[in-house]
């Protein structure tokens, strides 16, 4: 608004002047909001719908959902794996942690603590590493003070099983050893863009308690603070399989044999199935799937190797669980696949200049409705399917005996043969 002479000596014409100004401008972004605002809070109202659904790792065919665990547990009667609220770390969790029948060790070790979307299985054999490449803030910090330990073998963390639906931990983790580590550094040649490290997972643990759990609040994770969690882990003792192996002779050597070929049996059999000519693999999997599937070992227990031995099973459980991994990225992939085939026939279809790569917040909302239910769809059917490389490892981890353990993964295998079959 303009001030003229004459309104500076009538102050209610300066004053009416502004009051009608300032109506016409709210008139007016009323007029122009209004419309927005309906058709923002049909969208918002749709979008939410799409968040909340129980699938929030779709579009990586994630399984590590805590109602995923219950259900499981429910309907294959096993015991269910124990969460613990990072953010609660005080007395809750460390009430948890004391649960349990873990009282042959009274030894706790203070270490970091690493929540990942992952399962690890302690093989404790350098002839399986595990690749974890370092980024954010508060992980390369960990890398970084863990390097100067890296020579004498004293570098671990916890890996530990993180839902994605509700973001608690499982109870039980891996103890992780870094026996490579490799700085990577921006173009000034000071900045570390990420810290890749080569990992042993070495043997399970049970996390008692998290000590600084505050930590984990969404503010200081937007803020990017380079302080990393550190929990109280006590080992499980492991001993050698006691059972009878379904109804085996009590022969050790029978025993051994017995159960060998049991494993190498329905495993072969699965397999088989994947990777004969016309099988699921050959047909339906990108080239690196299937190259990967035949690669792997064609029995879980080689010749002469003792299943009853904890090495020997956790090396057969890791075989499993690559073979399990194999299956989910090719489906992973090839969903992509349809993902980016939608996503760049759209955006040719808007007309004008094609900006690569295409944004899927660029794309009109039916399209980005459609692509989320593809998303969906895809990982319901995996999850039914049942081949899962993470929650099924971690029930693994959690079964006291080596008697439980083998049976599982037997199960977990048969369950694969009669789904093929």
């Amino acid at each position: 608004v303009t001030t003229t002479k004459n309104s500076l000596r009538n102050p209610f014409s300066s004053t009416f002047c502004m009051f009608i100004t300032q109506c016409a401008l709210k008139l007016s972004f009323i007029t122009c909001f209004v419309p927005i605002w309906r058709n923002s809070a049909r969208i918002s109202s749709t979008y939410s719908t799409i968040s909340s659904r129980k699938y929030a790792g779709a579009a990586d065919l994630s399984t590590a959902y805590e109602w995923f665990a219950e259900e499981r547990s429910e309907t294959e009667h096993l015991t269910p794996l124990e969460w613990m609220d990072i953010m609660h770390d005080d007395e809750s969790n460390e009430k948890k942690g004391q649960e349990g029948k873990l009282t042959r060790s009274n030894t706790f070790r203070t270490m970091p603590l690493y929540p990942l979307g992952a399962t690890y299985i302690p093989t404790n054999s350098t002839q399986t590493l595990h690749t974890l490449r370092n980024v954010e803030p508060q992980n390369i910090q960990m890398a970084q003070d863990l390097k100067q330990y890296v020579k004498d073998g004293n570098a671990k963390f916890c890996a530990v099983l993180r839902a994605v639906d509700t973001g608690r931990i499982a109870s039980i983790g891996t103890v992780m050893r870094v026996v490579e580590y490799d700085e990577q550094l921006l173009w000034d040649g000071i900045t570390v863009a990420r810290i890749v490290l080569q990992c042993v997972a070495e043997e399970r643990v049970k996390v008692r308690s998290i000590e600084n759990g505050a930590r984990w609040s969404h503010e200081r994770r937007l803020l990017g603070t380079a302080e990393y969690l550190i929990a109280q882990v006590e080992s499980m003792d492991d001993d050698d399989y006691q059972g009878d192996c379904n109804n085996a002779s009590d022969d050790i050597a029978e025993k051994d044999e017995y159960c060998a070929s049991l494993l190498n049996k329905t495993y072969g059999a699965v397999r088989e199935k994947y990777v004969e000519e016309g099988g699921d693999a050959t047909t339906c999997f990108p080239p690196f799937a299937v190259d990967a599937l035949i690669s792997l070992p064609t029995k879980l227990i080689e010749n002469g190797g003792d299943v009853t031995a904890q090495a020997s099973f956790w090396s057969a459980a890791e075989v499993w669980q690559r073979f399990c991994q194999t299956i989910k990225e090719a489906r992973r992939v090839n969903l992509q696949s349809e993902v980016n085939e939608i996503t760049i026939k759209t955006a040719m279809a808007q007309g004008g200049t094609l900006n690569l790569p295409v944004h899927r917040e660029d794309l009109p909302f039916e399209v980005r409705l459609r692509l989320d239910q593809m998303e969906e769809e895809v990982a319901r059917e995996f999850i039914g399917d049942g081949i899962d490389p993470v929650l099924d490892f971690q029930y693994l981890l959690g079964l006291e005996s080596l008697d439980e353990r083998f049976q599982y993964l037997h199960r977990m295998i048969l369950r694969e043969q009669r789904r093929l079959d």
